[in-house]
């Protein structure tokens, strides 16, 4: 997720959070480095450490957990050389701090870490309590500049979309939220301020519910002047989350172009193969203006996007767009006394508006001359302009 605006101060007038004195005690487990991002060392330094594994447990300063290519374990090495424990593939290591803080690769972070070997090396896991989380989350989803009141708001929302959260969304990587904009983003103790460390202390306990439940509170720093119905996004209609006008927002413009052929790559990414695409065509919109049917008309035959996927099957960062194609070709001609010249594209302005010639034209000529020019033409770029 991104730094949030109105969105958030929208859903707390709407909804009564949890008194602050409720117990909320779980704690988190934070990938850092997984799959793809997996590691093959880690260097882990604390004060007074301690390392925790079903063959020992050992006193530490500073270690290096290597990944074992031959055996798909993991080595632990002292800062003499000396192999401390090791573990087979899939056995987590914990490493924990009497002081509270620990550092992989130079980066400081509260509690405890979790190493597991894994097929892609290590994983990295940050076990901590929720709202020790929250201090390395608000920062980087706010600006610490912000009034008090609006990081309040944040870290409710905050660790509203946490706890509704944790159940399922990374259970097969080993954790329960990601460290980017997939969950929240959290960078551990060196992005803490103070005021919105204040803010999680100040609404301990605090979250947002609809009907006894927990609210999955999404959230996003723009939304393009417009709430959307959460019916127009997924697959159900929430009664917290409805389509809405909001005056508070300043739009962000931008612009995105494609080509027909990265449309095509782009497609086939998703498994989707109708070959170049020659035409985009909105089938449908919302109250809010966002596209919720977009149908791709390629060389090879069609496809159409419903929903979220019309927007993200494009990448996107909103519903909100418009599509403009771009002409290449031989284009309109025209006649003058030196003959005939192009003038693209292949559509003419009359008093019933634009209006496409088909593939070919009748031309006079100055010398009177008629001769019947081929006008085809394809697109060869389209333009999305977008809020």
């Amino acid at each position: 997720m991104k730094k949030t605006v109105s969105l958030i101060l929208t859903v707390l007038f709407l909804l009564a959070a949890i008194p602050a004195g409720a117990a909320i005690s779980e704690y988190i487990r934070v990938g850092l480095y997984y799959g793809g991002t997996a590691i093959p060392v880690a260097e882990i330094t604390v004060n007074n450490g301690y390392v925790n594994l079903e063959n020992g447990t050992a006193p530490y300063e500073k270690v290096t957990v290597s990944y074992v290519y031959e055996t798909g374990g993991l080595n632990i090495i002292n800062s003499l050389g000396e192999t401390m424990l090791t573990a087979e593939k899939g056995k987590e290591c914990m490493l924990t701090s009497s002081t509270g803080i620990i550092n992989i690769q130079g980066v400081p972070y509260r509690n405890a870490l979790g190493i597991t070997a894994t097929n892609d090396g290590l994983r990295v896991v940050n076990v901590l309590p929720l709202d020790e989380y929250l201090y390395g989350v608000i920062p980087n989803e706010t600006y610490a500049s912000w009034n008090e009141e609006a990081l309040k708001a944040q870290a409710i929302a905050s660790r509203s979309y946490t706890l509704s959260s944790v159940a399922g969304k990374h259970d097969s990587d080993g954790f329960d939220v990601c460290a980017t904009t997939h969950c929240q983003v959290y960078k551990g103790v060196s992005t803490e301020q103070a005021s919105t460390n204040k803010a999680v202390d100040d609404t301990k306990g605090q979250v947002l519910t609809y009907d006894g439940k927990i609210i999955n509170a999404i959230f996003s720093s723009n939304n393009g002047g417009y709430c959307e119905d959460s019916a127009n996004v997924w697959s159900s209609s929430l009664p917290y989350f409805v389509a809405k006008s909001d005056p508070y927002t300043k739009p962000n413009e931008w612009t995105v172009t494609y080509t027909p052929e990265e449309l095509e790559t782009r497609l086939s990414q998703y498994g989707i193969s109708i070959g170049k695409v020659n035409k985009i065509n909105v089938e449908k919109t919302a109250e809010s203006g966002r596209i919720t049917k977009l149908t791709f008309v390629g060389e090879n035959g069609s496809y159409t996007a419903e929903k979220d996927s019309a927007r993200s099957v494009l990448g996107l960062k909103s519903g909100i767009f418009t599509v403009t194609p771009t002409y290449e070709g031989t284009g309109v001609y025209t006649a003058s006394s030196q003959g005939t010249s192009n003038a693209n594209p292949s559509a003419v302005i009359s008093d019933k508006g634009l209006n496409s010639l088909g593939t070919s034209m009748t031309v006079i000529d100055g010398s009177g001359k008629t001769t019947v020019q081929n006008i085809s033409s394809s697109v060869n770029l389209f333009t999305i302009h977008g809020y």
